[in-house]
């Protein structure tokens, strides 16, 4: 058994000393031995006065301190007073049943407790994919971002406002985050000026401005009039005194013209767009999948731009399906940066022996170029991975030519599903493509969006919980490194 010697300090302060459970008891040396148990002690010491000296021990940490006072003396003696100088068995066992049970009880508590918060996010998690089913949007199963047990913050200090061109994906981001969204008045005079007025106060408050530059179906604004939407109430917030503009564009058009190409007089969209931003004084930008990650230093050092990606969710989507064999191809040069990502994040969530394939640009010596297959396809579930369909010409002729080198399946997966003409309908009645699935930073067609479950190979998969997640780690001061590709997988 372990014994320790108490001694007074020089200056007669007081002096603490902690020992597992411990009992002071006399020794022939008049120094004190410790055991365990739980008493009392008083000292009996040369000097005029007696202090009586409490040992304290906690059963949870299991540790005692004692604490006294001597004026002069170095060594004292203790007596013990409980109706009786011996130890007290029953005492001691009861106090030891006492601390188990309050042990026990906190440990069983806080098994109850994390098993109905489970169940209760896991309640929260079915309501949210139900309503996203009645708009036509699917959510994964595996919540990567969500977790229903951090949605109590408080937002008074924050005000979110939506612009008119994708209202759905607006009340999907506050409804994520159990608020609701600012009232914000958006109208048009008769000559096509676009009006903008806030209907609460931003003074020193966190501004959030949800709007993708891009054409609103309800009603047929213009993408550009989705732009003018967003920069005036970007000013209209400034001038009501907001603390910081935070601008949510899931979609950012204009993004494909990002470089001036040697011998032509063309503008640089992107940049310009940039300049127009800051000078309407937003603090920062969140976008999805810019077309080209360069595209950020267009943007002037005032603004803090975050280029969120969607591949992580993408792969996690597909990684909850039956695939035999899949390969992630790229459909051309430009994208093979994003398919690797994608490739890597699809390992991560479980298939670890995804591969890799591109389609190549090869110029022929007569100046005509064609794109040659780089990879082995034959009896395999292809993925063909991009961030924009546009026309869908592109998408058609890939997985056209994936079929001819053997590919088992093709799907496809882009973050922005633009859809010009009829291009939905020509992806769908395309016998080469299985499924393609596109994100809900742009809205629906109405014709489409009537008919979204009959034969269509169109999937919408929400990113609601990735741009919310955002905000709030845009409003908590928190990194958002790991919402980006650097980080997939972690």
């Amino acid at each position: 058994m372990n014994r320790f010697i108490l001694r007074t300090s020089t200056k007669g302060y007081y002096t603490k000393l902690s020992k597992s459970s411990s009992l002071l008891k006399n020794n022939n040396n008049n120094k004190i031995q410790f055991y365990k148990s739980k008493r009392y002690a008083s000292t009996n010491c040369n000097s005029k006065k007696t202090y009586y000296n409490k040992i304290r021990s906690s059963s949870s940490s299991a540790a005692a301190s004692i604490i006294y006072k001597s004026s002069k003396s170095k060594e004292f003696s203790p007596h013990f007073f409980n109706n009786s100088n011996r130890i007290n068995n029953k005492n001691i066992n009861t106090s030891l049943l006492a601390g188990i049970l309050i042990a026990g009880t906190g440990i069983f508590t806080s098994a109850i407790n994390a098993e109905e918060s489970q169940q209760s996010e896991s309640e929260t998690i079915h309501a949210y994919r139900q309503k996203l089913l009645q708009k036509g949007k699917l959510m994964t199963k595996k919540m990567h971002v969500f977790n229903a047990n951090e949605r109590k913050d408080n937002f008074e200090r924050v005000a979110v406002f939506s612009g008119t061109s994708n209202a759905s994906l607006a009340e999907d981001i506050v409804q994520y985050l159990n608020t609701n969204l600012a009232d914000a008045k958006i109208s048009k005079f008769r000559d096509g000026e676009t009006s903008v007025q806030l209907g609460v106060s931003c003074r020193g408050k966190n501004v959030f401005i949800i709007q993708s530059l891009c054409e609103s179906k309800d009603n047929a604004n213009s993408l550009n009039d989705s732009l003018m939407e967003l920069l005036l109430m970007i000013s209209a917030a400034r001038r009501a005194s907001a603390y910081r503009i935070t601008a949510i564009v899931p979609y950012f058009a204009y993004a494909r013209q990002n470089r001036k190409v040697p011998g032509s007089r063309v503008t640089i969209a992107i940049a310009d767009i940039a300049q127009l931003l800051a000078s309407a004084g937003v603090d920062r930008v969140i976008t999805i999948d810019l077309h080209s990650a360069m595209s950020i230093g267009s943007f002037p050092n005032t603004v803090n731009v975050t280029n969120l990606l969607s591949q992580n969710i993408g792969a996690i989507y597909f990684a909850e399906k039956d695939l035999h064999n899949p390969v992630v191809v790229s459909p051309k040069d430009g994208g093979i940066n994003r398919a690797k990502t994608f490739a890597k994040a699809l390992s991560v969530n479980g298939y670890k022996n995804a591969n890799f394939a591109a389609f190549i640009k090869e110029v022929r010596p007569d100046g005509r170029s064609k794109r040659v297959l780089l990879g082995d396809v034959k009896d395999c579930d292809c993925i063909i991975v991009d961030d924009i369909i546009d026309t869908g010409t592109t998408l058609i002729k890939r997985s056209k030519n994936l079929k001819r080198a053997g590919a088992r399946k093709v799907y496809a997966f882009a973050t922005h599903g633009v859809f010009s003409g009829n291009s939905e309908k020509l992806i769908t009645k395309s016998p080469y493509l299985d499924e393609v699935v596109v994100s809900d930073t742009i809205p629906f067609l109405t014709e489409v969006k009537e008919d979204i479950n009959q034969n269509s190979k169109v999937v919408r998969l929400t990113l609601a919980p990735l741009l919310a997640e955002s905000i709030r780690r845009v409003i908590y001061m928190r990194s958002t490194a790991v919402l980006t590709a650097s980080n997939v997988g972690e």
